[in-house]
């Protein structure tokens, strides 16, 4: 732990350099900024950070369940539940930068961000931010970060399609929040031959050692680069 998140310890993987920058830059136009701004802001920007801490902490219990050399109900409960908390705070984390970032351009353009009301603010869904920045003026500050999540066509800036871990994300995320709860494949080998690893039903996802530790270094990465993204254009933009 190298730093701090609200006076959390935050792990070295989250960009708290970029997120920091892109806040103090927000705060500093505190005066032509609406209670309303402050607060949608402050509120999607707070639940980068707590949503990328509760994927850290399932990540840890997960890897280290799946680890164990003794295997039994509790085992298999504690891995669910880091399983569940982890791709619900992924993707959570990710739609929390989204809205904060649709609010960041209500100070930056409003003509192109317009404020809505309390009553309207499940419009601001991440398509329609993405969308926003896809086809504006300073995609070239996002293209990084874009590329992560999703694919445009270049000629109209409609989308192609989202990328494979975005697209497994929403995907485990939604069946797990609005669906059910699957069970898992067991595989069983011959005398003498290497184990094989249990397949979760919930997407096709192999679980191991590795499942959530690899996802969450593809997001921190994302979030690495969506933040960047972000803070050049608040340089620019405020």
């Amino acid at each position: 732990m190298s730093a701090t998140l609200y006076g959390l310890d935050v792990p070295h993987d989250f960009p708290i350099a970029p997120f920091d920058a892109v806040d103090g830059k927000v705060k500093s136009k505190a005066q032509q900024t609406s209670a309303q701004q402050k607060s949608h802001f402050a509120g999607g920007w707070k639940g980068i950070g707590y949503r990328f801490l509760s994927c850290v902490k399932a990540d840890e219990q997960f890897t280290r369940s799946i680890g164990a050399s003794a295997r039994n109900h509790q085992n298999r409960f504690d891995e669910e539940e880091a399983l569940f908390a982890f791709f619900v705070n992924g993707l959570a984390s990710i739609e929390s930068f989204l809205f904060g970032l649709y609010w960041v351009g209500t100070i930056a353009e409003p003509s192109r961000f317009p404020s809505v009301a309390d009553k309207d603010l499940r419009d601001i869904n991440s398509e329609h931010t993405l969308g926003l920045v896809v086809n504006g003026p300073y995609r070239p500050h996002f293209q990084k970060g874009i590329d992560r999540l999703s694919t445009y066509d270049a000629a109209t800036g409609k989308k192609v399609a989202n990328t494979a871990q975005y697209t497994e994300l929403k995907a485990v995320r939604n069946i797990l929040a609005h669906r059910a709860h699957y069970g898992r494949n067991l595989f069983g080998v011959l005398k003498g031959n290497p184990p094989i690893d249990d397949e979760w039903q919930t997407g096709a996802v192999t679980l191991n050692s590795h499942t959530t530790r690899t996802r969450r270094a593809w997001l921190a990465e994302t979030l690495r680069l969506l933040l960047e993204s972000a803070e050049a254009y608040t340089a620019q933009t405020l």
